[in-house]
């Protein structure tokens, strides 16, 4: 099926189906979300008219779906100004959930004093789900202003609200640092703002982090070790954080050792108390010292080669104390459990097994209570045979632990992407040997390890680690090559798919493979169309990447498709509906170059390398892209284009 057959003839069906007098709940659902998977103008309008004809059932699913398409956000706006009474308290909160996008793009939203109480009200809102959608709307207001580069409106938004009731709310405080690290290459603002943190809330462990950041970034480490050293912890997670970012600043060499070593005990004490916390958040938290000097524009005395580099030591010292974590940073040696840890993690397991054995009761007891000749529910007969089968793995992996042998039990442990997410790091600076030289790292350790085969996180590990591997193939001038890695990388997130399918799991695990996959399907089309020069191959690959995932990002290149195949109008149309975000630039340039509109094209294409390209090294490996891609043949000759690639 080509582009054409999905836009066209399935739209038109759609478009023509009535949406009440359907069979059953299930299929009315399924009819709403059609709507919603078109992007089309009267689909658009059809899904919005749902929130007054829909059931009252399915209301709130309408809402949900409006609220995620791009050009409702305006129709959001404006149902939210009516209040929860118009359209009821579930499908308001639905649609305030996600209105944080549309307070971001909609120029004039929040600016004054009176629409900023609008949403100061709905905070303290009696009924708790307006309460929490409004939390969610104020994190995705400040998520998509951090995405469209708008630094400026970070900051004074946040600071806005702040005076005007939220003083005392950290996420706020975090986002005006993360605006002043990332978004300005002055280091003056970043500081003052972490001592104003540190005023508010002196006890505060993430504004201690906030001003050892800023001292940090201006080069001044002692003084960062400083500002970090009262800080007192009051929570798991910040006792975790804290010693984070104490093996952080602590000098290369033995003492970061020995601050790894802490933090190793600290994690298996928490853990003893079933307060395990994400490795993920822990290296990226917003409020997290490592996650913040991740974000630091790069400037004097902190460039982001530099940058790559002391994360990249950090990750080797702490790889060594936590081998299975840190695939990719294990090295050949690494430091076994002391008998404390051992303690600890038998205390984990322990608390593990009493926790399955009430959860198998609790099935039991309601089994029997129902009487049901038919037997229990299918899901509760599951859960219960998946309990009865992991208390027989406790028991073994306990009993292993106690005789000094834990390597079963740490097989469990989920590990971190950080290799992953530094390779990608290094190509983007046009470091090529050194993300090829990570990936072998981190390819040899998932190789040693032999949970990566037992364990379905191996085959995504390798089969991101195969798309990144490819997608630089790409770049080094092995099209042939890049496209048999890519194709491997599909192979292996099929399989995953249908194994997870096999085994029941749920949408969002699904959803997330299906994912990737169309990110490895967007390099194949990518890589065929810039490297291999074979436009319709190119297409083949886009169609199956769109058939997965329908996001800004998309739609953006789906537009430059579009324009490939001269088919104006809907190009035009699909341009009109992607928000000009830094995901979307490069893409939107592409399609104006196509169409013809060079003006329009540099625009973007500027835009692109402003807010995408911080970094001497992401420029010149963009300039060599751009330079090469056919979609933008029509520039290369402009005196804007060229000075552009010479930056």
């Amino acid at each position: 099926m080509n582009l054409k057959a999905i836009g066209v003839n399935l739209g038109l069906a759609l478009l023509a189906a009535p949406v009440c007098g359907q069979s059953s709940a299930a299929d009315s659902r399924l009819h709403w979300q059609e709507l919603a998977d078109l992007w089309h103008p009267t689909a658009l309008e059809r899904l919005e008219g749902g929130l007054d004809s829909a059931s009252f059932k399915d209301v709130a699913f309408v809402a949900a779906r409006v609220a995620e398409r791009g050009g409702a956000r305006g129709r959001v706006l404006e149902r939210l100004a009516a209040g929860p009474q118009a359209i009821g308290s579930a499908a308001y909160s639905e649609l305030l959930a996600q209105a944080g996008r549309a307070f971001a793009e909609e120029p004039l939203t929040l600016a004054t004093p009176r629409q900023r109480a609008e949403l100061l009200c709905r905070l303290r809102a009696a009924d708790p789900r307006i309460a929490a959608a409004a939390q969610r709307a104020l994190a995705g207001l400040f998520v998509r202003l951090r995405a469209l580069g708008d630094w400026t409106r970070m900051e004074s938004l946040a600071a806005a609200l702040q005076r005007e009731g939220l003083r005392h709310e950290p996420q706020l405080w975090a986002w005006r640092m993360v605006a002043a690290l990332e978004g300005s290459s002055q280091n003056t603002s970043a500081e003052t703002l972490a001592q104003a943190w540190l005023t508010c809330e002196p006890r505060s462990v993430s504004a201690a982090q906030a001003a050892a950041a800023a001292a940090f970034v201006r080069g001044e480490r002692a003084l960062a070790r400083q500002r970090l050293a009262p800080a007192v912890a009051a929570t798991p997670s910040e006792q975790l954080e804290l010693a984070l970012a104490r093996v952080a600043l602590a000098a290369p060499g033995e003492e970061r050792r020995a601050r790894a070593l802490e933090l190793r005990r600290c994690v298996w004490s928490l853990r003893a108390q079933g307060l395990a916390a994400s490795w993920e958040l822990l290296l990226d938290g917003d409020t997290g010292l490592i996650g913040l000097l991740s974000v630091a524009r790069e400037r004097e005395g902190w460039m982001r080669s530099d940058q790559l580099e002391w994360l990249s030591a950090l990750a080797q010292e702490l790889g060594a104390v936590f081998p299975r974590t840190l695939p990719g940073f294990a090295g050949a040696e690494s430091v076994p459990l002391e008998p404390g840890e051992l303690v600890h993690l038998e205390q984990m397991l322990e608390q593990q097994q009493r926790e399955l054995q009430r959860e198998n009761a609790r099935l039991l007891d309601a089994t029997l209570r129902e009487f049901d000749p038919l037997g229990p529910p299918p899901e509760d007969e599951l859960a219960w045979m998946d309990g009865i089968s992991t208390l027989t793995r406790l028991e073994t992996e306990l009993s292993q632990v106690r005789s000094g042998v834990p390597a079963a039990a740490l097989e469990r442990q989920w590990p971190s992407t950080l290799a992953l997410t530094l390779a990608a790091e290094w190509w983007s600076e046009h470091q090529p040997e050194r993300a090829r030289a990570l990936l072998d790292d981190l390819e040899a350790d998932l190789d040693r390890d032999p949970a990566s085969f037992r364990w379905l996180w191996g085959v995504e590990f390798r089969a991101e680690l195969e798309r990144l591997r490819g997608s630089g193939r790409g770049d080094s001038g092995e099209p042939q090559a890049a496209e048999a890695e890519l194709l491997r990388a599909i192979e292996r997130l099929e399989a995953l798919q249908r194994e997870l399918l096999s085994r029941g799991v749920g949408e969002r695990a699904l959803a997330a493979v299906r994912s990737r996959s169309a990110s490895v399907f967007v390099s194949l089309a990518v890589n065929a169309n810039v490297r291999l020069r074979q436009p319709e191959r190119a297409l083949q690959y886009f169609e199956k990447a769109w058939a997965l995932r329908q996001d800004d990002f998309m739609r953006g290149l789906r537009a430059c498709y579009l324009a490939r195949a001269l088919r104006t109008e809907e190009a035009r149309g699909m341009i009109a509906l992607c928000p000009r975000s830094p995901s979307t630039l490069y893409n939107l340039a592409c399609a104006h170059a196509l169409l013809g509109e060079r003006a329009a094209a540099l625009e973007l294409l500027e835009a692109d390398f402003e807010q995408n390209l911080p970094t001497r090294g992401m420029r010149s490996r963009q300039g060599a892209w751009a330079q090469d891609d056919p979609d933008l043949a029509s520039l290369r000759e402009e005196p804007r284009f060229r000075a552009l690639l010479a930056r």
